[in-house]
C-alpha cells in the first residue's frame, strides 16, 4: 500500500503549544492546593485533510469547486491542513503542517488533469496518514468526491476508522456517496459550486 503513495521528501512537524502556569507563593505559608503550580500540554483545537477527486468524473466545474474548497481549507487552518488529490493514486498536495500557501494548493489543482479510476480507499488510507502527523484535539476528514469507488477494495471499512468523516459529493451526483455515509456513519454535504465552499467548511465543523 505505501508504495502507491506519491509522498513528498520533506514534512514540517507540527508544534504543540506548552502552557504553564506558576503562582508567586505567600512568603511564610504554603500555597493552598487551587494555587499550586500546573504544567500542562495543550493541543491545537483542529486538524482538517481535503480529499479532492481528480478522476475522470470530476471536471469542469466540479474542479473549479475543488480549488475554491482547498483554498478555504487553507486559510481557515494555515498551520494545520493537509490536502490530497486522489485517482487511482494518493498525491500529497500540500502535507499536513505544511507552510504551503492556498494559492500554491490551487495552483495544483488547477494543472492536475482529472482522468482514470477512483481508489477511494487508498485516499482514506493517506488521509489517515496525514491527520497522524497532527496532535489536534479534533481531526477531520473531508471527502470531496461522488464517492464512486471504482479500483482498490471497499472503502466501508477504512472510512469507519474516522472519528470524523465529512462526504461533499455534488449536489447532482450523490447516490454513491449518500451510500457510503448511510454505511459509516459520515456526515453528507452535498456542494452546488464554489460559492458553497464558506458554507460547506462552517457546516462540516459545526
Amino acid at each position: 500500500m505505501a508504495s502507491r503513495l506519491l509522498l513528498p521528501g520533506i514534512v514540517i512537524g507540527q508544534r504543540t503549544e506548552w502552557a504553564t502556569c506558576h503562582p508567586e507563593p505567600r512568603p511564610g505559608a504554603a500555597a493552598p492546593p487551587e494555587e499550586l503550580t500546573v504544567a500542562a500540554w495543550e493541543r491545537p483545537g483542529t486538524a482538517l485533510c481535503l480529499v479532492v477527486d481528480r478522476s475522470g468524473s470530476m471536471l469542469g466545474s466540479r474542479l473549479a469547486t475543488a480549488a475554491v474548497i482547498a483554498s478555504t481549507v487553507v486559510l481557515s487552518r494555515p498551520t494545520d491542513a493537509s490536502v490530497l488529490a486522489i485517482a487511482r493514486e494518493a498525491l500529497v498536495v500540500r502535507p499536513q503542517g505544511s507552510s504551503r500557501s492556498a494559492e500554491q494548493v490551487v495552483d495544483d489543482l488547477l494543472v492536475l488533469r482529472g482522468h482514470g479510476v477512483t481508489d477511494l480507499s487508498l485516499a482514506l488510507d493517506a488521509a489517515a496518514h496525514q491527520l497522524a502527523r497532527s496532535d489536534a484535539r479534533r481531526k477531520v476528514c473531508l471527502v470531496l468526491s461522488d464517492c464512486r469507488s471504482t479500483a482498490g477494495p471497499d472503502p466501508t471499512a477504512t472510512a469507519r476508522l474516522f472519528e470524523e468523516l465529512v462526504l461533499l459529493p455534488p449536489k447532482d451526483d450523490v447516490a454513491d456517496a449518500t451510500a457510503l455515509a448511510e454505511a459509516t456513519g459520515a456526515l453528507l454535504i452535498p456542494v452546488a459550486g464554489p460559492t458553497d465552499a464558506p458554507a460547506v467548511i462552517r457546516a462540516a465543523l459545526a
